[in-house]
C-alpha cells in the first residue's frame, strides 16, 4: 500500500472491497457476509512473510488476496499453504502456482502466457530486438522466459541490458540501444521505471516502437512520463472494449471518487476473483480450508470485468490455478495521455 508499487497493491486492494461490499449488500453468502484486514508488505517480501503470520494466527483470517508482488507471494505461500489458507495472487512467477502450492489460486496468468502474446506482436516483422529488464526476481524471470523464446524462433537480440530498480538515469543503457541498430525495444519491468526509460530516449533522441510487460500499464508511466510514453504497447488483462470492463470502471470509479485514467489491471482481476471465490464458498456453504480449495478446483468461472472481448473470463479448476491463458489477453496502447485499445494497422 506505499512504496514503489502503491498503484498496483492499492487497486488490488480496492477491486476486491467493491466486490466484498456488492456481495454483502446483497445478503451475503449464505448469509454470511465478507469482512476484511489490510495489510500494508510496501513491496517487501519480509513484511509480506510478517503480515501473513499476523493475518493468519492473530487475526484468524480464512483467505489472503494477495501479496501483489511476485517475490512477496512465493515466501507468503511457505506460510498459507501449510496453514490450508487459500491464497488469490495476481504476480506472473510461473512456480507461485506450481502443484504442491495447492492452495494458492492465481488471478492473472504466468509470464509465459503473457511473452505468447508479446509473441504474437513482434511476429515477423521485427528482425533486431533490444532488451531492457531490471535485476529483481520479477525483471530476471522475465527475461529468461523471453529470451528463450526468442532464442527458440532465431530472432536476434542486438542489446540486451539490465537496471536495478528505481534507477536515477538510464541514458548510458539507452544509448547502447540506440548504437544497436535495434528495430524495437522491449522492456520487463513494472510502471516506476518506464519514465526514466523514456526521458534518456528523448534526451539522446531514440524513436522506436516500444513494447512492455503490463507493468506498463500503471498510472504513474502516464503521470510521469506524459509524451515521452506515448505509443507504447503491452498485452493486458483488460480489454476496454469490453462491456462487463466499462460497468466495473463506472462503479470503480464512482465508489473510490478517482479520475479516468487509473491503473487498469489489479482491481478488476481481484475484483473478479472474489466472485470467482463467491461461486465456490455457496458450495461449501462459507466453509473455507480443504472444502474451499476443493470446491475452487472443482470447477469456477466468471465471464466479469477481465479477459478479452469473446474469450470468455477468469476460472480455476483442478491442474488450473492460473485465472487465464495468452489467448484473452488484449493489447493496450499509451496515447493521448490515455489506455486505448491496439489494433494491428
Amino acid at each position: 500500500m506505499t512504496g514503489p508499487n502503491v498503484d498496483i497493491g492499492c487497486t488490488m486492494r480496492d477491486g476486491a472491497i467493491l466486490a466484498m461490499e456488492e456481495i454483502n449488500a446483497t445478503g451475503g453468502i449464505k448469509g454470511k457476509k465478507f469482512t476484511w484486514v489490510v495489510v500494508d508488505d510496501e513491496a517487501s517480501p519480509a513484511k509480506s512473510v510478517n503480515g501473513a503470520k499476523k493475518l493468519i494466527f492473530r487475526d484468524k483470517v480464512e483467505l489472503i488476496i494477495g501479496p501483489a508482488n511476485s517475490g512477496c507471494a512465493l515466501a507468503v505461500g511457505e506460510v498459507t499453504v501449510p496453514n490450508k489458507i487459500v491464497n488469490i495472487v495476481p504476480g506472473q512467477n510461473a512456480n507461485m502456482t506450481a502443484p504442491e502450492r495447492d492452495y494458492v489460486f492465481r488471478c492473472s496468468l504466468t509470464d509465459k502466457e503473457i511473452a505468447k502474446k508479446m509473441m504474437e506482436f513482434l511476429g515477423d516483422e521485427f528482425k533486431k530486438i533490444a532488451l531492457i529488464h531490471d535485476t529483481t526476481g520479477y525483471g530476471d524471470h522475465w527475461y529468461q522466459t523471453l529470451t528463450g523464446m526468442l532464442k527458440a524462433r532465431g530472432v536476434k537480440v542486438v542489446a540486451d541490458e539490465s537496471f536495478e530498480v528505481n534507477i536515477f538515469d538510464l541514458t548510458p543503457h539507452v544509448t547502447r540501444i540506440q548504437q544497436s541498430g535495434a528495430e524495437i525495444l522491449v522492456f520487463l519491468g513494472v510502471g516506476g521505471d518506464v519514465p526514466t526509460l523514456a526521458k534518456a530516449e528523448r534526451r539522446i533522441g531514440l524513436k522506436i516502437p516500444h513494447l512492455g510487460t503490463n507493468g506498463f500499464g500503471c498510472q504513474t508511466v502516464i503521470d510521469l512520463g506524459a509524451k515521452d510514453v506515448e505509443g507504447y504497447i503491452f498485452p493486458d488483462t483488460v480489454d476496454l472494449k469490453k462491456k462487463e470492463w466499462q460497468i466495473f470502471r463506472d462503479k470503480y470509479r464512482k465508489r473510490f471518487n478517482i479520475p479516468e485514467v487509473f491503473t487498469h489491471h489489479p482491481p478488476p482481476q481481484a475484483y473478479d476473483a472474489v466472485y470467482l471465490l463467491k461461486q465456490a464458498l455457496e458450495r461449501t456453504n462459507g466453509k473455507t480450508g480443504e472444502a474451499l480449495k476443493i470446491a475452487l478446483e472443482d470447477g469456477v468461472s466468471v465471464n466479469g470485468a477481465t479477459c478479452r472481448v469473446g474469450a470468455g473470463g477468469m476460472s480455476w479448476k483442478k491442474g488450473k490455478h492460473d485465472a487465464m491463458v495468452a489467448e484473452q489477453l488484449a493489447l493496450i496502447e499509451i496515447k493521448n495521455g490515455r489506455f486505448i485499445s491496439w489494433e494491428r494497422k
